[in-house]
């Protein structure tokens, strides 16, 4: 393999005392980057090569910016790559350039901060912090990008909560393809540091063995060497930990899964890292995403690891357990769980917290220390599953069956017919809260019930149930009236509302009501006739309901009549109406043809006619051209499509704001009552401007801001311009491509500039002075185009 090697010293670099001094200076206030940025809070980060600010941009929005201590801090070809990332846990660069020669990068403000001196439970760091750095450092590694320097201070929490994002990777470190890279150690932290950086090496596998370290102090609060750290140097203290293992005292109480983890991330010896098959080598993605889908890895180095290998072989212990599980149980209770029979009916009676402690990985431990492999297996297979109810209840069947016959927990209750799980079905059923997904998994277990325990009679009748149930279709309650009716047929029934507990209780309560209040009781049937449908489907009930529904159909044949009758009188009155209806929806087409037509002329883009201005001299009007820039509704935004006039933006060079000015005054008085007739003016609304000095205002004609000229036009050559003849006569200057320069209304740099667009389209934003000659006039205004074009 290729070695590149970084070409500065090799030892450990010092940076000159005079350019810290000069860079480290206080900025907070200064504006970066072409003013789009500004310094407003220094950041108390201790960081080797660069000073670190929180800034905002011109929405007010808050970012970091990262201002270098020496000019050549950032390749260019680095940057460029740098800034073409985009992976939600890899921090993305916003923007990037210099400041007096000396390179910035913006990137994201986290407000919820790093990983720095927090720690977390494992269900945390397994499900979140695991899988996005992991995620983070493989798009990184994928795009040619070691980081260096995998640390919880570089590992950002996203606003959401939801997963980490990493930091201030690569900066000197794009790698080419099959390229190894040997680096200087500045800004390298050594107690996170893999062995091979302290001889200037930097791998992918660099990255890992510091993310270890990392996974390490998150659950512990310190670094696996840290109490060593009083006695030696921040070096010597990294080349100690580079030659010994990973030490897990018992009293960090470390979940086995993690620790096998740090194992395989923080493994020393890097001589078979380029084979992939063999197990001694240091972990990298393959293997942690393996180790995110639970599967068995052996630790690099050590052989024999009771932990891992095959599960499926019996324990010769037997199903008692050397060392009790304890469990808490719902009633909060903590019960010392001797043998798979007690773990058996514990878990199967609290369901939920029982779900939980598989699904956290306790139980599968627990079985392993207990050297009942068969058993972790299961438990395994069940948490590969998701711990699901389905899957759940399997396990518990099979751990059972492995002591004898195997026991049908469900949902906290030990099932021993399957009388019992149909009237639970029929009571999830009548209470609402039955679903096709526990539907399906009942119907899966009580199979796999069957069958375990050999119950042929049983797997018999489940077979022709499921016939029957198809023959019904795939609706959820016949499914379930379907089962339980078969195996209890004295199960309670539910019309509509009511819940009667045999057929002869509902028979009783229909002949009252039919009685007492008859169309109280077609109403009912009419309601419920769905429910009504379903039940009648099955042939102990076959006989009652078709009876309610034949009722119901008599009454409705009554009503039939009478309603023909009725619809006979009312069919002139529809006929009178429909004609009327008839042409209102001609004269309604028309208006819409009419108002489509009009939103086509005025769509975005498009130039229009409306006024009268002096064009090529200043005796004659002619028509004014306006470009469309925005619409809402039956309101358009337009600007002259040329310069039109030459105007300074104030008569006197002083402190003015657009309130103030003379330009405003000249625009909303004479100009607006020289180029529009008075049912022109009617269609110019007065609109709101916001203005970056001074006061709002309302005006109907006006100048845009800097900020609506960035929104409406696509390119600094969509905002170019060109200068009428008779604009140049008053003074205006046109290049030679016949372009000028022309004012908006936001303030400059000064209290008496304000902001131009210049001939080829670019910002001026320090502006010029409002009394400088030559600048040209281009209005804009809101015009209500239903008012002015009607007929």
């Amino acid at each position: 393999m290729k070695t590149v090697i970084n070409n500065t010293n090799q030892n450990s670099t010092r940076l000159n005392k005079t350019l810290i001094e000069q860079q480290s200076e206080n900025l907070e206030g200064e504006k970066i980057l072409g003013g789009k940025y500004t310094l407003f809070m220094r950041m108390n980060v201790v960081s080797g090569e660069a000073d670190l600010y929180i800034c905002t941009d011109t929405q007010g929005t808050r970012f970091v910016a990262k201002i270098y201590r020496r000019k050549d801090a950032v390749k260019p070809e680095v940057l460029e790559t740098l800034r073409s990332l985009d992976s939600a846990y890899v921090a993305k660069i916003v923007d990037s350039g210099e400041y007096n020669a000396y390179p910035v990068i913006v990137l994201p403000y986290f407000r919820n901060g790093s990983l720095a001196g927090k720690t977390f439970d494992y269900g945390t760091i397994r499900n979140t912090i695991i899988p996005s750095v992991a995620r983070g450092l493989k798009y990184l590694h994928e795009n040619g990008i070691m980081h260096k320097d995998i640390k919880p201070s570089n590992l950002m929490i996203s606003d959401d909560g939801e997963r980490i994002e990493i930091i201030d990777f690569g900066i000197s470190s794009v790698r080419d393809e099959g390229q190894s890279v040997l680096v200087t150690k500045t800004g390298l932290s050594p107690e996170y540091s893999a062995p091979e950086t302290f001889n200037n090496v930097f791998l992918n596998e660099s990255d890992y063995y510091s993310f270890g370290i990392t996974l390490y102090e998150l659950f512990t609060g310190g670094t696996p060497f840290s109490n060593m750290a009083g006695t030696l140097s921040a070096d010597e203290l990294a080349a100690s930990a580079s030659v010994q293992s990973i030490p897990f005292p018992e009293s960090l109480a470390f979940p086995e899964r993690l620790k096998l983890l740090i194992k395989g991330l923080t493994y020393r010896d890097l001589t078979h890292r380029n084979e992939s098959d063999n197990p001694n080598r240091r972990w990298g993605w393959n293997e942690v995403e393996r180790w995110m889908n639970d599967d068995n890895l052996p630790v690099p180095g050590e052989t024999g690891n009771p932990n891992y290998g095959n599960f499926t072989a019996a324990s010769s212990q037997g199903s008692t357990f050397s060392q009790a599980y304890d469990f808490r149980n719902a009633e909060g209770k903590t019960v010392r769980l001797q043998n798979l029979s007690e773990f058996v009916d514990a878990f199967g009676t609290n369901w939920k917290d029982g779900k939980k402690q598989v699904g956290r990985g306790f139980v599968s431990d627990f079985f392993r220390e207990q050297k009942l492999r068969s058993v972790a297996s299961l438990v395994l297979d069940c948490e590969d599953a998701g711990v699901t109810d389905e899957a759940y209840s399997k396990m518990l069947m099979d751990i059972s069956a492995g002591e004898g016959e195997g026991v049908f927990y469900w949902n906290n209750r030990k099932i021993s017919s399957i009388k019992e799980i149909a009237e639970y079905l029929n009571d999830n059923l009548l209470n609402g809260t039955a679903s096709e997904n526990e539907y399906g998994s009942v119907m899966s277990v009580i199979n796999y019930w069957c069958e375990l325990n050999h119950k042929d009679n049983e797997l018999q009748a489940l077979d022709r149930i499921r016939k029957i149930s198809d023959a019904q279709g795939y609706d959820l309650r016949l499914r379930i009236i379907s089962f339980s009716s078969f195996f209890c047929p004295a199960m309670r029934l539910k019309i509509g509302t009511g819940v009667f507990e045999n057929v002869s209780e509902l028979k009783s309560y229909a002949d009252r009501l039919k009685k007492s209040a008859p169309q109280e009781y077609f109403k009912w049937i009419a309601d419920n006739t769905g429910d009504i449908e379903v039940y009648g489907k099955y042939q102990q009930f076959n006989s009652l309901m078709n009876g309610f529904l034949a009722d119901l159909r008599n009454e409705n044949e009554r009503k039939r009549r009478e309603r023909e009758e009725r619809e006979r009188k009312e069919e002139q009155e529809r006929k009178r109406r429909e004609e009327q209806e008839r042409k209102r929806r001609e004269e309604q087409e028309r208006k819409r043809r009419e108002r489509e037509e009009l939103l086509r002329k005025y769509s975005v883009g498009s130039v229009v006619e409306f006024g009268w201005y002096f064009i090529h001299n200043g005796n004659v009007e002619e028509p004014l051209k306006w470009r469309v820039l925005a619409r809402e509704n039956d309101c358009a935004l337009l600007i002259t499509e040329k310069c039109i006039d030459c105007k300074p933006y104030h008569q006197d060079i002083e402190t003015i704001t657009w309130e103030e000015c003379t330009l405003r005054q000249w625009l909303n008085s004479y100009f607006l009552t020289t180029a529009f007739k008075p049912t022109e003016q009617d269609g110019i609304l007065t609109v709101n401007l916001p203005n970056n000095a001074g006061n709002d205002t309302k005006d109907r004609i006006f100048l845009l801001s800097v900020d609506e000229a960035t929104k409406y036009f696509r390119s600094d050559g969509d905002r170019s311009c060109e200068v009428t003849q008779y604009a140049k006569s008053r003074g205006a200057w046109a290049s030679s491509w016949n372009t000028g320069y022309w004012w908006l209304r936001s303030r400059g740099s000064f209290s008496h500039f304000a902001a131009i667009v210049s001939n080829d389209g670019n910002f001026q934003g320090f502006g010029r002075y409002v009394g400088k000659a030559g600048a040209s006039v281009r209005p804009a205004l809101w015009l209500n185009i239903q008012v002015v074009n009607q007929p």
